[in-house]
């Protein structure tokens, strides 16, 4: 099965029980947005031998979890290709071990029902840079957690679980980056 996303916003407001979103084929991303508004806990997955990456993925859902999953036993690095927009949510792993990339930005908005990740996750974060907001939440797992452009955190609620590493060149890192 392939599915064609538009070049602008695909907005997903229902689910097949908690599943919203799943990819089990190939999904044609053309640069848009790929955005969740469903107020419950939901999941997205990406599993068997799919193709194609959500390009931007944006969740504005009053502060409910959206839980990512890659493969059935959770192998494989579930990768957005450019940005992650949180404005009200908390996208986090479905299970604790589970790998994300974000080779773009992580936008946290400024409201404490913006949260980025999992405290108690054990799995590796590739993340392009983040900004975390005043009030926004943002948590790294205890696996390795690599930045490779900026960091900028505004927020009280920035827990980081382990060391961060940065890579690349030009990053920019301010404010309370914890302990």
């Amino acid at each position: 099965t392939t599915f064609t996303a538009t070049s602008g916003t695909t907005t997903i407001t229902d689910a097949d029980g908690t599943v919203a979103y799943k990819n089990s084929g190939t999904l044609v991303a053309n640069k848009g947005t790929i955005k969740t508004t469903k107020a419950s806990a939901i999941k997205f997955q990406q599993l068997a031998s799919y193709t194609g990456n959500i390009y931007n993925f944006e969740v504005e859902n009053g502060g409910e979890n959206v839980y990512f999953k890659d493969q059935a036993d959770n192998s494989g690095t579930f990768t957005i290709d450019n940005n992650m927009n949180i404005i009200t949510g908390k996208p986090r792993y479905d299970d604790a071990a589970q790998d994300l990339t974000v080779r773009g930005h992580v936008y946290v908005a400024a409201t404490s029902n913006a949260v980025f990740w999992g405290a108690a996750g054990s799995g590796d974060i590739e993340l392009g840079g983040a900004t975390i907001l005043s009030g926004g939440e943002f948590n790294t797992p205890t696996g390795t957690t690599t930045i490779k452009g900026s960091l900028r955190n505004m927020s009280s609620g920035f827990v980081s679980n382990d060391a961060i590493t940065f890579a690349g060149t030009g990053g920019i890192l301010e404010g309370n980056l914890d302990d």
